[in-house]
């Protein structure tokens, strides 16, 4: 049994049974190879394992990431820790969602949800943050909005260097491979086309995308109709 505290003095017991507060068990979500996550109430609770099988957010980038103020990137509300100089893990708020919401934003929604995302880039290049590896574990969609989470891979940048372009391009890959790539391959498997063009296919979505200097708002502002949500949009591209 060891007990990590939070800066905001909130004490958490961990036991070979889970996590509790309060002496009550708290709801068990996940877990990845920085840590694993628990629920209390609105509170997602992400506790480091002991041997991360990768580098997990430091407490100086923590002590950043919750002064910053943001509208669709998750940041830390408290840091729990292990020691005085060494963080156990975090608190952010709990996101109900899942991956498919996304697909069927209207398109004026999609747009909103992927203009808040650029401000929050934005945000996060003022302060040198860089936004690394992105997965498809790292975003939850729901009817508010589209959310992306998880700081493992944050790190800070040099000021020289124009982290928010950094940002924006890890962003429209990330968009690109886990959101436009899949529904690809689900609609052409429905077609029986074949990998070579539906990967044709992808490679012209990607160099348009990505070479275009208005941005990916800008870019599907111009070309999905204004009746698509991106579930149809992405069928258009296959018959195009």
């Amino acid at each position: 049994m060891r007990k990590i505290v939070s800066e905001n003095n909130l004490v958490f017991i961990i036991t070979d049974q889970g996590l509790f507060y309060n002496n009550i068990p708290l709801e068990y979500i996940d877990k990845g190879e920085e840590g694993s996550v628990y629920r209390y109430q609105d509170k997602a609770i992400k506790i480091y394992h002991d041997y991360p099988r990768k580098t997990t957010a430091s407490l100086d980038l923590l002590k950043v990431l919750k002064t910053i103020d943001t509208k669709r990137i998750l940041m830390p509300i408290d840091i729990l820790m292990e020691s005085s100089n060494k963080a156990k893990g975090y608190i952010t708020l709990f996101i109900e969602g899942n991956k498919d919401i996304v697909y069927n934003y209207p398109k004026d929604k999609l747009l909103e949800e992927l203009s808040f995302l650029d401000d929050d880039f934005a945000t996060l290049g003022k302060e040198s943050i860089a936004i690394g590896d992105l997965r498809k574990s790292n975003y939850l969609s729901n009817e508010t909005g589209f959310f992306l989470f998880d700081y493992g891979d944050y790190y800070q940048k040099p000021r020289k260097i124009d982290t928010t372009s950094t940002n924006v391009e890890e962003f429209q890959v990330f968009f690109l491979y886990n959101l436009v790539s899949p529904k690809l391959k689900q609609e052409a498997s429905k077609l029986k086309l074949s990998e070579q063009q539906v990967m044709s296919i992808y490679r012209k979505t990607r160099y348009e995308i990505t070479h275009h200097k208005q941005g990916l708002v800008d870019y599907l502002a111009k070309n999905m109709n204004n009746e698509e949500n991106l579930n149809n949009y992405v069928k258009r591209l296959i018959r195009r």
